[in-house]
């Protein structure tokens, strides 16, 4: 209820704000003008499956499988932007189920309100294309985002979900051509806001636009991830994404993920975890989309999945509305089939089971 307030009460002092530097900044020399902007997104679902194990010993792979069988708020969050010539800075909160179970506690309070906070940043250009950025950021790995209106499904693919979702430090990006961008990224570490050794992990991107309809980006993620006083373990993600339009209705996205580590300090080689999707989208007619992922994770030594030593495969249709650019609502089937020995899901008898279906059905609206 607390951070409901405060999102409201943001949202009454922004409007006020937003008024009085929209007149400040009129009569502004235009070299000093700073734009500000706010806006807001929500999103809310139902979701069921027939996996009848109960809420705390669940696979999730997202909030989506643990709040089922109930109308729940996905995400409300609010952001303020402001963009100058030299400097711009972004601030994103948020709450709802996104926030509670893909932001994890990352101070020793497990209490602590990081999860209230998507992004905190402030950054200074250093040369006409060259940035440097500070604070809290979302990952920079990845084909799929973590909020529900920049993907095509409501749900997200198995890699996606591994991946480092949020990222705090600096990084440094550059527009090199009108063609590529680079980025060079000093972080806590992986999926963390506050460290937890005295290590610094590094990250890195490069996106190169192929044509006027198609981009390829590399992307990346090396460091130590264990708790201060462990052992150091090194860990190395590698994320490839490539989207093109075949046509102006039907468009395709691709993404790999390659990553490494040991699994103890005494292994005798690294273990790897490798997955990929492909999903299609395609408008039927103005404002009406049907979209498809087929996607598969291989992580048999637990490297990202932990205890879960997860090795599964899935698909995914959906059907989207979109009567504004603005707002959506989407209906979408998953089947979901692990291939471990020790089976994830359980079927209504108790009996266990390798396979899960899924159906959602989600609202969401931008202003």
């Amino acid at each position: 209820m607390k951070a409901i307030v405060v999102l409201v009460s943001t949202l009454i002092l922004s409007s006020a704000v937003y008024a009085q530097n929209t007149a400040t900044s009129a009569g502004a020399d235009s070299a000093a003008a700073v734009s500000l902007k706010f806006n807001g997104y929500i999103d809310s679902y139902y979701a069921m499956d027939n996996d009848a194990r109960a809420a705390q010993n669940r696979f999730a792979t997202n909030p989506l499988n643990i709040a089922k069988d109930k109308f729940a708020l996905n995400i409300v969050q609010m952001s303020a932007v402001a963009d100058a010539e030299r400097y711009h800075a972004k601030i994103t909160l948020q709450y709802g189920d996104i926030a509670q179970y893909d932001w994890v506690a990352t101070g020793e309070d497990i209490l602590t309100p990081s999860n209230r906070i998507q992004e905190a940043y402030a950054g200074l250009r250093l040369h006409e294309g060259l940035w440097i950025d500070a604070g809290y950021f979302l990952t920079h790995i990845g084909g799929e985002a973590i909020t529900p209106r920049d993907n095509w499904l409501a749900s997200v693919a198995l890699i996606t979900q591994f991946e480092p979702i949020f990222q705090s430090g600096v990084r440094l990006s550059w527009d090199a051509t009108s063609d590529v961008s680079v980025s060079l990224h000093a972080l806590n570490g992986y999926n963390r806001f506050t460290d937890n050794n005295e290590q610094k992990s590094i990250g890195w991107g490069i996106s190169y636009k192929l044509s006027p309809s198609s981009t390829l980006a590399l992307n990346g993620i090396a460091g130590n991830e264990q708790p201060a006083g462990s052992p150091s373990l090194m860990r190395v993600c590698n994320n490839l994404v490539f989207n093109t339009s075949l046509s102006d209705a039907l468009k395709l996205k691709i993404t790999a993920d390659q990553g490494m580590q040991k699994i103890s300090e005494d292994a005798a080689s690294m273990s790897m975890v490798y997955g990929a999707f492909a999903s299609l989208r395609y408008e039927i007619n103005s404002g009406l989309f049907v979209s498809g992922r087929a996607e598969f994770f291989h992580d048999a030594d637990g490297v990202l999945s932990g205890s879960t030593k997860m090795i599964a495969q899935a698909a995914t249709l959906g059907l989207e509305y979109r009567p504004v650019e603005n707002a959506y609502v989407r209906c979408e089937a998953r089947s979901m089939h692990d291939s471990m020995v020790d089976a994830m899901f359980e079927n209504s008898n108790g009996t266990n089971s390798h396979s899960r279906l899924e159906g959602i059905f989600s609202l969401g609206v931008s202003f």
